[in-house]
């Protein structure tokens, strides 16, 4: 079973004189900012996030026992697992993550993906207004099983910013059905019981001039293998074993999976007539594929 699972223990200050003669690799961001580092010793693997507190693991394991830095209330260091340590360690395995959001409709999964700042999160969660399950806010994490695309959930709290974060400002509240807000220290998330297909993926892009207010095009396998490919999380250009596995897998999520590019006139007033047209579109290829 592929069962993550963080236990979090003492402060980090115990930690970091005895890392230091290890660190190989720093961490940054895609402005080019250091926001951490890793180191392997042994099995034994390592990250520090700035701020955060350190993440320690053994190879082929999905446990991690954390170190917070003194402060960080341990449900922050949880979401932190969730947004980017979760990430790496499936990568380590069969599976890839997909820079995303994603929801859960009665027909699958659907995810969104593309650069930053293009509603990804926000159209998810004004989703779930309208009945749909939020899956995950920042990874898709999915796997090819007997040639189907299969998507999984990663209870990530969305990320919302500026008019979003007001009007969906329930979300930033504490609590779900996660427990995340519980005072547990030893978290475990079930991921094959989350599996489900993955049945579309649409590339958000700026409305351009001319076109209609809301517009959904397919997208050829050739055209989207770059895109999709553009927006994957990965450990390491070194690792060729590793990155021929996730070139893999994204040659058939674009071969298997209806890939379409979707484009509107972003403002909160359109927010939910978009995800109205989705839905339509959804019901659409349903019964396409009935």
């Amino acid at each position: 079973m592929d069962d993550l699972r963080l236990s979090i223990r003492c402060s980090s200050a115990c930690l970091r004189e005895s890392v230091e003669p290890y660190v190989a690799e720093r961490w940054r961001d895609a402005g080019g900012r250091s926001f951490g580092y890793s180191w392997q010793q042994g099995s034994q693997y390592g990250i520090y996030i700035d701020s955060v507190g350190f993440f320690i693991t053994t190879s082929g394991s999905f446990h991690v026992t954390g170190y917070p830095d003194e402060g960080v209330p341990d449900r922050y260091f949880r979401d932190v697992f969730f947004h980017t340590i979760a990430r790496w360690l499936l990568q380590t395995s069969c599976w890839d993550c997909l820079h995303g959001s994603s929801v859960v409709t009665a027909s699958g999964v659907v995810a969104f993906c593309g650069p930053p700042d293009r509603g990804k999160s926000t159209l998810a969660r004004a989703w779930t207004e309208r009945g749909a399950t939020a899956y995950s806010d920042d990874a898709v994490p999915f796997l090819v099983r007997n040639g189907v695309v299969m998507a999984a959930r990663l209870p990530q709290r969305p990320r919302l910013h500026g008019g979003a974060a007001v009007l969906f400002r329930e979300s930033l509240s504490p609590g779900s059905e996660d427990g995340e807000a519980s005072e547990a220290r030893e978290c475990i998330h079930d991921l094959e019981s989350t599996l489900r297909p993955l049945v579309a993926t649409y590339w958000l892009e700026p409305h351009p001039p001319g076109r209609a207010k809301i517009s959904i095009e397919p997208l050829r396998s050739s055209e989207a293998f770059p895109l999709v490919l553009s927006e994957a999380h990965f450990l390491s250009l070194d690792d060729l074993k590793r990155n021929r596995k996730m070139v893999d897998n994204y040659l058939a999520l674009v071969q298997s999976v209806p890939v379409f590019r979707l484009s509107f006139e972003w403002n909160l007033d359109v927010l939910f007539e978009v995800v109205a047209r989705l839905e339509q579109h959804q019901r659409r290829l349903a019964g396409f594929h009935n």
